[in-house]
């Protein structure tokens, strides 16, 4: 259930962002019909079952990912030898999300948009701990994720007073 309520949250603010949504030229996302491709492979059939799984989300691949990002998620393999290790970009993202998950101007949003709707996306179907690819650890999760009896966590921080939560860790 907390899992499902946090999850909400992101999900509330991916669609508020979506709303107000506009590109750098000043215009509202076009519209376009939803394409349709075949439905994601079943988590038993990916992993096993397993929801120890890392997401990451790199639009160009993990080929194609900035000196920071290649560290980090050669930090997330070290530390976490026992987890698969996922990014997800705009060319295999069909393999791991269901058309019905996505707006139809998904294509047609900024990468950050896109980033939070596919981060929902796969941490609903599949489960498992979402990071932003530039995000280093310095301590695996084994721990972390046998030892909590929530479901979610994000980072907080604040200032005079205000608490803010950010889902750079998921």
């Amino acid at each position: 259930a907390n899992l499902f309520r946090a999850l909400g949250f992101v999900a509330k603010i991916a669609i508020l962002r979506l709303k107000g949504a506009v590109r750098k030229n000043g215009k509202k996302p076009i519209s376009m019909p939803t394409q349709e491709w075949e439905e994601p492979k079943l988590p038993q059939e990916l992993f096993g079952g397993c929801t120890r799984i890392m997401w990451g989300f790199w639009d160009k691949g993990e080929d194609s990912l900035p000196g920071i990002g290649k560290i980090a998620l050669q930090s997330w393999k070290t530390r976490n030898p026992l987890w698969s290790v996922v990014i997800v970009s705009d060319h295999n993202f069909k393999s791991y999300v269901s058309s019905s998950d996505i707006p139809s101007t998904f294509e047609s949003l900024k990468v950050q948009h896109r980033s939070d709707l596919i981060r929902v996306a796969v941490l609903k179907r599949y489960g498992g701990a979402y990071l932003d690819v530039t995000t280093p650890l310095f301590q695996g999760f084994d721990k972390i994720w046998d030892e909590s009896s929530f479901g979610v966590a994000f980072q907080e921080f604040g200032e005079n007073g205000n608490t803010y939560a950010t889902n750079n860790i998921i």
